[in-house]
């Protein structure tokens, strides 16, 4: 699996704490997006939905300062996970369930995030803690 190229600018910076708790409006029926939220107890989460149309989930999380360490969450045969030394990238589909990745900033740091479905950007279908926060772009990071 190839990494998904670095963007040419910088990351968007989300408010710290803007990822606390789950977003609004995830269910297994929901619309093709990424929900990602932090959970103090048990580190960060993302999953993706679909509403039942295949549609493709590739990127690259981060540590800002430190390592990422985790494990995919319902994934399929045919998903990519791999850790790099600071981080992780993904490439898997998604149709009409949920997909998913659950891990945690081994400083408990920032992470940032570079995010594309089917190929592209899509900042308005991702979804950032309990507010459903809409990051301005798909490379972006947050802090607890």
């Amino acid at each position: 699996m190839a990494d998904p190229p670095e963007p040419a600018k910088g990351a968007a910076e989300l408010p710290a704490g803007s990822a606390n708790g789950l977003p609004k409006g995830l269910n297994p029926g929901a619309p093709a997006a990424y929900w990602i939220w932090q959970d103090p107890s048990d580190g960060w989460h993302l999953r993706t939905t679909t509403a039942g149309v295949p549609h493709q989930f590739m990127g690259r999380i981060l540590g800002v300062s430190g390592e990422i360490v985790g494990r995919p969450m319902r994934t399929e045969h045919r998903d990519r996970v791999r850790f790099t030394k600071r981080g992780m990238v993904f490439d898997f589909q998604t149709q009409g369930s949920i997909d998913g990745l659950d891990f945690k900033a081994s400083d408990n740091g920032c992470v940032r995030f570079n995010l594309k479905i089917d190929g592209g950007p899509a900042p308005k279908r991702i979804f950032v803690g309990s507010n459903s926060l809409e990051p301005p772009h798909a490379h972006f990071m947050v802090c607890p």
